[in-house]
C-alpha cells in the first residue's frame, strides 16, 4: 500500500527573510514514501495511476463563513488594531470588512469563492474546516469552530477565528453560488449589569500626571443604535485609584447559543486640559462567554458564577500581570501547597519555619484565647473574592518597532447577565455605591524576619517587605464577615501574610495580624484591643565563679597554667567580663570565688540586632551566657575551653514572678512534722478536768451521797486515778519541749559548714553546680571534655539587687598563702623573743 497523500505547510527560511510578514508561504499536497529498491516493481503500477492536471475535474464554489475574531494581538499604540481577514484559495484572495480599533471584531459575513478541484480529491481536504456535503439545490451553514491563529504552522501566536465553510458542486461551470442572507445566530433579550467599583494601580500617559478618568463600555459594533456607554469622571481618593460607585445597565442582544458570545470592549480615558483632550490609557476585553448560564436552552459547562471567576491574590503589591488563578487545597488552609510565587519547592520558603502557638503555651497573651492561629492568609482559605479583577493593557505587541504592550492598570468590577432590569442586585447598593465612614484596626501579633545578617543601626531603617490587603473584598464577602464569628467567644482568626520586594518573588518573611473593619458605632462600643509587649524591666544576672578543675593545661611541658575565666551575655550592651588570674595553677585545678554582674531588660529589645535568635511570644532572645578558660600569656592569650549556658527559662521564670531566680539551687528537704499532739487526749469513756483545781463539778451529781462509805471511796480512787494520768501528760508536754539532740548536731554542722565556707575549704555550695567545657580536638576536629568549672548563677530584679549583697569567701589559695605568712611572722616574733630573752639573761650576769 501506498501512504495517503497529505498536505504539507511551507515554512520561511529565517535565515533569507525575504517574505514580508503577512505573506502566506503556501502549502504542498504530496505523497512520500521510502522502500526498498526490490519492491519498486511491485509498486510503479501504483505511483503511475494518480491523477493529474489532465485529470477531469468539477466546479465548486467554496463559502467561507465568517463569524468574529477574539484575543487579536495589538497593532497599535494604545492597545487596539483595525482587522480585517484575508482568505486565499487557489491563488485568489478575497477580503472582509476592515473593523475600526477593536481586538474583537464580529464580522457575520460570507466570502464565496470559485474553484475547480479533481472529484477524486474531495476527501483529501481537511474536513474539520470544510464540509465535505454535495448539495446540488441548496446548502446550509454548518457550525462553526474556533481555530488558534499564528504566523507559522507549529509556531505559537495569539487570538482565535471562528469560522465554518462550505463547499457546493455547481451545475453548471457559470452557475452563481449566493451567500446565504445573514449567519448572524437567533437572538434573545438581555440586560448587562456593571457595577463599576473603581481602577486600580492606573498609570498615566508619559510624564502628564492623571486628572480625571473614566470608563467607557461597548459590545460589538459601535453605531447610531449601539453607543457605548461612560462612567463619570473620577479622583477619588487618588487619579491613579479611582473609585466609580455606579451601576450601569446595558439592553443587549445576546445568542441563544454561547459560542456566539461577544466580548465586552473596556476602554480607559483620561480628562485633560478642561475636557478638551481625552486619551486613551488602556483597553481590556471580556469574554461574555463564561457570563451566560444557559447555551441553546441546557446548562452552559463554561459558565461562572459572579464572583468566582477571580482567583486570590497573593499579596504581593510588586508583581504585574495578571492574577495566576491557583487550585483549592485538598483539606484546608493548613496544608501547604502552592504559595502563588511560581517557584519550585525546593526555593520555597516553608511556612514551617513561623513558631505556632499552642493551647498549652503559658506565654499565650488574652488576646490569643478564643483565637485561630492560620499559616497562611485568609485568601487562601477563601480562594475567591467578592468582586472580579480584569487586567487593562496598552501599547503595540507585534510591529516594526520593539513590542510596548504591557499592564497599566486593573478594573475591578462585577458583571453578570441577567434577564430583567428588576432583578435584584448581588449587594446592597445603598452600602455599596453610598461610601460609608468606617474603623481600621490592623493588629500585627508577630513579624518573622528570615534575613538573618545584622546591619548596624545607625543606617537607618531597611525595608523587609510588604504585603497587600484588599478592604472592599474583605468587608463585601459575606464569608469574611462571618469569620471567627460563627460561635459565641470567638474571634477574627490571626493569619500568616508573606512580605515581598520588588526585585524578588521569594517572600522575605511573614507577617501575623488580624483585621478588623467597624462602623463608628461598633468601634465605640468595643476599645481596641491591648496587643503592646510587656514592659521593659531591668534584672540583674550574678555569675559566681568558685573554681576549676580537670583543665588541661596550657604549658604541655611544665604543665602549669595561669588560669583566668572569661564570661559575656549574649546582649549588644554587655561587654565580656574576667576573673582574676590563678597563677602557676597545677593539676588543672583553680579557685577563683568571683563574682560577675550583668544587666539585662526582659523582654528583649526587639530593634536589637544581635538579639536574633528562636523568637517566643513575648521576643524572648535565647539567654545565652558564654563561658571561657582562658590560659594567660605574654603576649596572647590562649582559650582552653569554653562551653554555653542556656538561660532562657529562668529569665522567664523571672520577668514572671517578679522574684530571685537561682538557676542551680537545689531543693531543700522538708522536715516532717511532729507526730505528738500539742494537747492532751483524754481516754476514752474518762472524765475530762475541770479548769479549776480538785473540782470535779460536772461529775458531781446532787444525788451522790459523798458521806456514804462505799460510793465515796470509789469517787477517791477515780480522783486519785486521774491526778495521776495529769502528772504523766504534764511529764510529756516538757519533755517535748526540750530540744532533741539531733537538732543540736545539725545546728553544729551548719556552723562548722558555714565557718569551712568562710575560709574557702567548704563542700560546694549546695546553688552551685559544674559544667563541663569542651575544645575542639585537632585530630579528629570533635569537641571533647577539657576542664570542669563550678559556678552559681542568679536572677535578681534590679531594684532588689541593689539592697542584696552576699559576702564570698576568699579563693581557698589566700588561706594557705596567708597561713604560710602567718608561720613566717610568728617564727620571726619567737625568735627575736628567744634573743632578747637571752640578751638580757647574760646582761643579768
Amino acid at each position: 500500500e501506498l501512504p495517503p497523500v497529505k498536505w504539507v505547510s511551507l515554512v520561511e527560511d529565517d535565515v533569507l527573510d525575504n517574505l514580508a510578514d503577512a505573506t502566506y508561504t503556501g502549502n504542498v499536497l504530496l505523497r512520500l514514501a521510502l522502500e526498498p529498491t526490490a519492491a519498486t516493481g511491485r509498486t510503479d503500477a501504483a505511483w503511475k495511476d494518480l491523477p493529474n492536471a489532465k485529470s477531469p475535474s468539477a466546479s465548486y464554489a467554496l463559502l467561507v463563513h465568517l463569524f468574529q475574531a477574539r484575543g487579536l494581538p495589538a497593532a497599535d499604540a494604545n492597545g487596539l488594531m483595525d482587522p480585517f481577514v484575508a482568505v486565499t484559495c487557489s491563488g485568489v484572495g478575497l477580503k472582509s470588512s476592515t473593523k475600526v480599533k477593536t481586538r474583537d471584531p464580529m464580522y457575520y459575513e460570507t466570502l464565496v469563492f470559485d474553484i475547480n478541484i479533481p472529484t477524486i480529491y474531495v476527501v483529501t481536504l481537511d474536513v474539520t474546516i470544510i464540509a465535505s456535503s454535495d448539495y446540488t439545490a441548496g446548502y446550509a451553514v454548518p457550525k462553526p469552530t474556533w481555530y488558534n491563529l499564528s504566523y507559522e504552522e507549529g509556531k505559537g501566536g495569539e487570538g482565535q477565528l471562528l469560522v465554518s465553510c462550505t463547499l457546493v458542486a455547481k451545475d453548471f461551470p457559470d452557475q452563481v453560488i449566493d451567500p446565504p442572507t445573514s449567519i448572524k445566530p437567533k437572538m434573545q433579550e438581555k440586560f448587562l449589569e456593571i457595577i463599576c467599583l473603581g481602577l486600580r494601580d492606573l498609570s498615566p500617559i508619559g510624564f502628564m500626571p492623571l486628572h480625571m478618568p473614566f470608563l467607557q463600555f461597548d459590545i460589538g459594533e459601535v453605531s447610531s443604535s449601539n453607543r457605548p456607554k461612560k462612567t463619570g469622571g473620577s479622583s477619588k481618593p487618588t487619579p491613579a485609584n479611582p473609585n466609580f460607585l455606579e451601576r450601569i445597565l446595558i439592553p443587549i442582544q445576546l445568542p441563544e447559543d454561547a459560542q456566539f458570545a461577544p466580548r465586552l470592549n473596556l476602554s480607559v480615558f483620561d480628562t485633560l486640559l478642561g475636557g478638551f483632550h481625552k486619551p486613551l490609557l488602556g483597553t481590556c476585553s471580556i469574554d461574555l462567554t463564561t457570563k451566560l448560564p444557559f447555551s441553546n436552552g441546557v446548562e452552559n459547562p463554561v459558565y461562572v458564577a459572579p464572583g468566582e471567576s477571580t482567583k486570590y491574590n497573593v499579596g504581593n503589591p510588586h508583581v504585574d500581570g495578571p492574577l495566576v488563578p491557583k487550585p483549592a487545597p485538598s483539606s484546608s488552609s493548613l496544608t501547604c501547597g502552592d504559595d502563588g510565587t511560581g517557584l519550585p519547592p525546593l526555593m520555597r520558603r516553608d511556612s514551617s519555619a513561623v513558631p505556632e502557638i499552642g493551647p498549652d503555651d503559658d506565654e499565650t497573651p488574652k488576646y490569643m484565647n478564643h483565637r485561630k492561629v492560620m499559616r497562611g492568609s485568609i485568601e487562601e482559605d477563601l480562594q475567591t473574592t467578592p468582586f472580579e479583577v480584569y487586567e487593562i493593557f496598552r501599547g503595540q505587541k507585534y510591529g516594526r518597532a520593539a513590542s510596548t504592550y504591557r499592564a497599566v492598570g486593573k478594573f475591578k468590577g462585577l458583571i453578570r447577565v441577567i434577564n430583567s432590569r428588576s432583578e435584584p442586585p448581588l449587594f446592597d447598593l445603598q452600602e455599596l455605591l453610598n461610601p460609608q465612614p468606617y474603623v481600621i484596626r490592623a493588629l500585627t501579633i508577630e513579624c518573622f524576619d528570615y534575613d538573618m545578617f545584622a546591619l548596624s543601626a545607625d543606617c537607618g531603617d531597611d525595608f523587609i517587605g510588604a504585603t497587600t490587603i484588599d478592604l472592599e473584598d474583605r468587608w463585601f464577602d459575606d464569608r469574611w464577615r462571618t469569620l471567627g464569628h460563627l460561635s459565641e467567644g470567638t474571634f477574627r482568626p490571626v493569619e500568616t501574610r508573606q512580605l515581598y520586594t520588588p526585585s524578588s518573588v521569594i517572600t522575605q518573611g511573614s507577617l501575623r495580624l488580624w483585621l478588623d473593619i467597624l462602623t463608628p458605632v461598633e468601634a465605640t462600643a468595643s476599645p481596641a484591643v491591648d496587643i503592646s509587649l510587656p514592659p521593659i524591666e531591668t534584672f540583674e544576672v550574678r555569675v559566681v565563679i568558685y573554681k576549676a578543675k580537670d583543665v588541661v593545661p596550657g604549658d604541655e611541658l611544665s604543665e602549669l597554667s595561669d588560669l583566668f575565666v572569661k564570661c559575656w551575655m549574649q546582649s549588644n550592651n554587655d561587654k565580656a567580663q574576667h576573673t582574676d588570674i590563678h597563677w602557676r595553677a597545677k593539676n588543672g585545678k583553680a579557685s577563683f570565688n568571683w563574682r560577675m554582674k550583668f544587666d539585662i531588660a526582659l523582654p528583649v529589645d526587639p530593634q536589637n540586632e544581635l538579639d536574633k535568635g528562636t523568637v517566643d511570644r513575648v521576643l524572648w532572645v535565647i539567654g545565652h551566657l558564654h563561658v571561657q578558660l582562658w590560659d594567660k600569656d605574654l603576649l596572647f592569650d590562649d582559650c582552653l575551653s569554653d562551653t554555653i549556658v542556656n538561660l532562657t527559662e529562668s529569665l522567664k521564670l523571672a520577668y514572671k514572678t517578679k522574684q530571685l531566680v537561682n538557676v542551680y539551687a537545689k531543693p531543700k528537704p522538708v522536715k516532717p512534722k511532729s507526730t505528738a499532739a500539742s494537747t492532751v487526749v483524754t481516754p476514752l469513756n474518762q472524765p475530762s478536768l475541770s479548769k479549776f483545781s480538785g473540782a470535779l463539778s460536772p461529775l458531781v451529781d446532787d444525788s451522790v451521797d459523798l458521806e456514804g462509805g462505799g460510793e465515796s471511796t470509789a469517787l477517791l480512787t477515780r480522783a486519785s486515778s486521774l491526778s495521776a494520768t495529769t502528772k504523766s501528760s504534764q511529764r510529756v508536754v516538757e519533755k517535748q519541749r526540750q530540744p532533741k539532740v539531733e537538732d543540736k548536731k545539725e545546728s553544729v554542722d551548719m556552723m562548722l559548714k558555714a565557718l569551712k565556707s568562710r575560709i574557702g575549704m567548704g563542700d560546694d555550695p549546695d546553688d552551685a553546680t559544674w559544667l563541663t567545657c569542651t575544645t575542639v580536638d585537632p585530630h579528629t576536629k570533635t569537641r571533647v571534655e577539657a576542664g570542669k568549672l563550678l559556678l552559681a548563677i542568679e536572677i535578681i530584679p534590679k531594684p532588689e539587687a541593689e539592697t542584696l549583697i552576699n559576702m564570698i569567701p576568699p579563693p581557698f589559695g589566700w588561706i594557705v598563702f596567708a597561713s604560710l605568712v602567718m608561720v613566717i611572722v610568728l617564727g620571726f616574733c619567737y625568735c627575736s623573743y628567744r634573743c632578747r630573752r637571752a640578751i638580757s639573761d647574760v646582761n643579768k650576769d
